[in-house]
Formats: C-alpha cells, sequence, structure tokens
C-alpha cells in the first residue's frame, strides 16, 4: 500500500510535516510578543487560545514537531519558556472534553436506569416521588451505593438516597 503524501508548505516544499501549521503558529507568537510585554494576564489568555488552536484536530506525532518548529527563531528568554511550558502541558482538545462530559452523562443514566429497574423489579412500580428523587440525584457514588442497598431493604423508605 502506497503512502499518502501530505501536501507541503508553499515556503517548505521538501518537509515532510506540512508546515503551513507551523508557520501560523509563529506568526501568531510573533503577534502576541507585544502584547506579553504590556499585559501579562490577557497575553496568557491569547497564548493559551494560540497553542490550543494549533494542536486541535493535529496528530499527537505531530504536535511536538509543530512547537519545535514554530519556536525556533524566539530570542526572549521569558516569552519562550513561558510558550514552552504552556505547549508541554497536557492539553485536552474539545473533542476529548465532550467525550468525557458524554461518558460521564451516559453513566450517570445507565446507573439511574439500573437502580430503578432493580427497585421496579423488587417493590413493583415506582411512585412518581421516587422516579424524580432517582431522576434528580447527579451524585453517581449515591447512585452506585443505593444499587447495593437494593438487596438488603424491606421498604422503598429504607433506601438511603
Amino acid at each position: 500500500m502506497s503512502r499518502v503524501k501530505r501536501p507541503s508548505c508553499r515556503r517548505c516544499p521538501a518537509s515532510p510535516l506540512p508546515l503551513e501549521p507551523v508557520h501560523d503558529l509563529r506568526r501568531q507568537l510573533r503577534r502576541l510578543e507585544p502584547v506579553g510585554e504590556q499585559e501579562k494576564a490577557r497575553w496568557k489568555q491569547l497564548l493559551e487560545f494560540a497553542i490550543l488552536w494549533s494542536v486541535r484536530r493535529r496528530p499527537k506525532e505531530e504536535r511536538e514537531r509543530l512547537y519545535t518548529e514554530g519556536l525556533k527563531n524566539y530570542q526572549n528568554a521569558a516569552f519562550l519558556q513561558e510558550v514552552k511550558a504552556m505547549a508541554e502541558a497536557e492539553v485536552k482538545t474539545w473533542e476529548e472534553e465532550l467525550t468525557e462530559i458524554i461518558r460521564s452523562r451516559t453513566e450517570l443514566q445507565t446507573t439511574r436506569k439500573i437502580l430503578r429497574s432493580l427497585l421496579e423489579k423488587r417493590f413493583g412500580p415506582l411512585p412518581q416521588p421516587w422516579t424524580q428523587r432517582i431522576e434528580s440525584t447527579s451524585d453517581l457514588n449515591r447512585l452506585t451505593d443505593a444499587i447495593a442497598e437494593v438487596g438488603s431493604i424491606q421498604t422503598l423508605d429504607d433506601l438511603k438516597l
């Protein structure tokens, strides 16, 4: 199977990494340098955005090279140190954060469903207040503990939820 050759940057046609993202990162960082000298807090926010933007949707194996190439020509030591620290921090992409949120919500919904099912099997149809109580509980540990209690309680009122 032949490898698909990625398009290279117009400015650096021999490079194995498409350098357009590298040039974009360099350009962004150059524009931010004066802000860093005047407004440190704003500069950090903009810097974080530029770094996140540059790695978004880039494969992990390209990220290190992107930073190395993107930061090549900087003489401002404080600026370079700050950028490297931010770049090396493990940053979650919005896709990773969204996946984490979805996984967490799904786990919560599944646990609620299991608890309702076990209670209905043991005590018959649940009264509306109990259904609402289960649905309004957002603490996964409390729901899990309630599932463990189902086998040992005599009435619904004995359940600690």
